[in-house]
């Protein structure tokens, strides 16, 4: 073999090795990449991650697995259970509870409840949530749907409507509290209005930022 020979041989292996040592700097960000937007996707769909804030605390929330709350809009209550959506879409599926004109339901489909109440949305008069609970076994809660929002004393009647039409929101109404520039803002129900509650809060002019839970009555 001539000089010239070797050298193309070198330079060869050079260029391989630099190609090979690329591809492994590039895997781990790409698998990482991966497996960040798979354990997002999983994480929401199972209930992990779930969370809202009470004032400017953090409070973590978990899914209670298979149950969900139907609320009857404009408070008609459910005249006959098995005429429910909840029935039409999965038959083996049983009322757990009721308080008044919600209903608890145990679903046996196997599926998310956040799947399955975004889907129930898309097709009745009545509103339906996933249940959740912040500790194991503790008081139910549930998204009937409305976030409630406490703005700066600072902002006018007017200046609050134009801030929430930049969110792409609307007032449902101001609340009665004397001293205090709190709304309920509409959104549907669901994961969404966590969502939307979290999402606003930290910006300027919010003070709080929080859903309107529906909270089960707990007999002490």
């Amino acid at each position: 073999m001539n000089q010239n020979e070797g050298n193309n041989s070198m330079e060869l292996q050079n260029l391989n090795f630099t190609r090979k040592s690329n591809f492994l700097k590039i895997l781990p960000i790409g698998l990482g990449l991966f497996l960040a937007f798979n354990f997002s996707v999983f994480g929401q769909e199972s209930g992990s991650g779930l969370y809202y804030y009470d004032g400017g605390i953090k409070i973590d929330l978990q899914l209670e697995p298979g149950i969900i709350a139907e609320f009857p809009k404009n408070n008609h209550g459910i005249k006959n259970i098995k005429n429910s959506v909840v029935i039409k879409s999965d038959s083996s599926a049983t009322p757990l509870k009721y308080y008044g004109n919600t209903t608890i339901w145990k679903s046996n489909s196997g599926g998310s409840t956040i799947s399955l109440s975004k889907n129930l949305n898309q097709l009745n008069n009545s509103s339906f949530s996933p249940i959740l609970t912040t500790i194991k076994g503790s008081q139910l809660l549930a998204l009937p749907g409305n976030i409630i929002v406490e703005l700066s004393s600072g902002f006018s009647a007017t200046q609050s409507e134009t801030f929430f039409a930049r969110q792409g929101l609307n007032i449902h109404q101001k609340l009665d509290i004397p001293g205090r520039n709190i709304y309920e803002v509409i959104t549907a129900p669901g994961i969404v209005a966590l969502e939307t509650a979290n999402a606003l809060h930290g910006k300027e002019g919010v003070i709080s930022s929080t859903p309107n839970f529906w909270r089960e009555m707990v007999s002490k």
